[in-house]
């Protein structure tokens, strides 16, 4: 049976959707027009709007969340920090550095970003208001994509490599696997301390360990731009720049799905802890899907 449409479509975007992530029944969005949205699920309305839409290049690139605040970042450089409770700014951070196309990730009172083109990993510590580089990934071009698990900070790079350090002790890598390839890997997603999930511009995905990276699929279309796993690690989505979802069996790593809706490359995919499933990219549009409805209609 062909999977059901989405429970619905969120709009109010201007340009295109870069991340969604959820907390707390809300849903966060970040768009290249500068925006950063906070969702009311129940209403399907914008509640807060946090950044407004501007025209330029220094667009969002990755939203999120925790208890305490919600963090975002752009292309040229900032970070963008609000209190989750008030949706009050608590700071705008100059960092000077571009991020490419890497966007940011949020571990307690830590934001792990990327200086790109000088291949550096960065912290900005929420209790010290402070910034500065943990790591520096010489000769393996920018940083395309970071991910963590635990204390372990995972990135992809534009040789196509994936290097993963220790937050608490970065002079050298844990460890570091050598893909091969001619295309930049895009994006990774940390599954433990010694694995992570890896796509980029080709059609290989990869299951990347320190001794091994196999590919476990060939997608029909070249381009996978984002990766997440549900909260229980049983299933794994990817969104691909042929406007397809495709979901994994985490365990068998065969596909059971592939949700059919936007009109454009998908950038962003994020589950919510009740089997909400959130997709967005190209085409402003945010499908929202009921993965539980699907299982059920099977």
């Amino acid at each position: 049976m062909e999977p059901p449409p989405p429970i619905t479509v969120l709009r109010a975007h201007q340009q295109s959707v870069t991340s969604v992530c959820f907390h707390k029944g809300k849903l966060i969005s970040t768009s290249t027009g500068n925006e950063l949205f906070v969702w009311n699920l129940e209403t399907r309305r914008v509640e807060n709007i946090l950044s407004k839409f501007k025209e330029g290049d220094d667009g969002l690139l990755r939203a999120c969340a925790n208890d305490n605040i919600i963090c975002a970042n752009s292309r040229l450089g900032r970070l963008l920090i609000y209190d989750i409770n008030t949706m009050k700014q608590i700071t705008e951070v100059a960092t000077d550095q571009s991020h490419g196309f890497a966007g940011c990730r949020l571990h307690d009172t830590d934001i792990y970003f990327a200086d790109a083109f000088n291949a550096k990993i960065c912290i900005y510590d929420m209790n010290s208001s402070n910034w500065f580089p943990i790591s520096t990934l010489k000769d393996h071009g920018m940083i395309m994509d970071i991910s963590y698990y635990d204390n372990y900070i995972g990135v992809c790079l534009e040789d196509s490599n994936v290097i993963v350090i220790d937050n608490r002790n970065s002079i050298e890598p844990v460890w570091t696997a050598t893909l091969g390839r001619t295309d930049p890997s895009v994006s990774i997603c940390m599954l433990g301390e010694e694995r992570c999930l890896v796509g980029g511009s080709e059609k290989s995905v990869y299951d990347v360990t320190p001794s091994s990276h196999e590919s476990f699929y060939e997608m029909p279309h070249a381009g996978i731009d984002d990766i997440a796993v549900r909260s229980d690690g049983r299933i794994w989505a990817l969104s691909g720049w042929d406007g397809r979802v495709r979901l994994f069996d985490a365990k068998k790593k065969t596909p059971l799905a592939v949700l059919k809706h936007h009109r454009g490359g998908i950038h962003t995919v994020a589950f919510a802890e009740n089997d909400i499933f959130a997709s967005a990219g190209d085409d402003r549009g945010i499908a929202v899907w009921d993965l539980y409805k699907r299982k059920n209609q099977k």
